[in-house]
């Protein structure tokens, strides 16, 4: 009589939390198990090549303006030759070459404004020069870059073996970019090739004979 006794229905009552909690935990376990099984979408692969069964390839154009978006990044002045890759001709700086301004006014006038006039210019021409030299040392950097980095197997085994690949290919990024296409191009219908529908030409009816 003198001993407190707990309410009943308290045991069977922590019994049925802790089965909660169980089959709870065997819930997230099954959903995790089941996110573990769905398989991840692969991102397309960023190199020019053809889609296969194991390689799912980005589409040509993404990959065109990648390669010169990471070929302006990754070299001095390459905003110029990324601006070939992507109009396909390479830029003419000529139109951009400074000219020496001169002053104009008196004789002293023109002693003052002179001088400042021929720094501006030597420091325009110095920069233009420097543009001229990085368009002219970029092209075979970009060439390795779009062979190594932004190539498939499959078009860069076709490009070596192209006949003109030493004369017309290596070290011209442009060039090399327009093969690729081709042989992309070229890829892509000798493995889907057209569907030929054959027509059949029907001689007359056969006629029966009367009895």
């Amino acid at each position: 009589m003198g001993h407190d006794q707990a309410p009943r229905g308290s045991g069977r009552g922590g019994r049925g939390h802790s089965r909660f909690h169980r089959s709870k935990g065997k819930s997230n376990q099954s959903s995790s198990s089941k996110q573990a099984a769905t398989p991840t979408k692969k991102e397309p692969l960023m190199k020019f090549g053809v889609n296969t069964a194991t390689t799912n390839c980005a589409p040509h154009a993404a990959v065109h303006e990648k390669t010169a978006t990471c070929i302006q990044k990754n070299h001095d002045c390459g905003h110029d030759i990324a601006k070939s890759i992507c109009t396909g001709q390479l830029v003419d700086l000529g139109a951009e070459k400074p000219t020496r301004a001169i002053a104009t006014g008196t004789k002293a006038e023109k002693a003052v404004l002179q001088p400042g006039m021929d720094v501006e210019f030597s420091t325009r021409m110095s920069a233009h020069v420097k543009r001229e030299q990085h368009l002219h040392s970029n092209p075979p950097k970009a060439f390795a870059c779009v062979m190594n980095d932004c190539c498939t197997d499959g078009p860069k085994s076709r490009l070596i073996a192209l006949p003109d690949c030493e004369s017309a290919v290596t070290d011209a990024p442009l060039a090399l970019l327009a093969a690729i296409e081709t042989c992309v191009h070229e890829n892509a219908h000798t493995q889907c090739p057209p569907v030929t529908v054959l027509t059949l030409t029907l001689g007359p009816p056969a006629q029966t004979q009367a009895s």
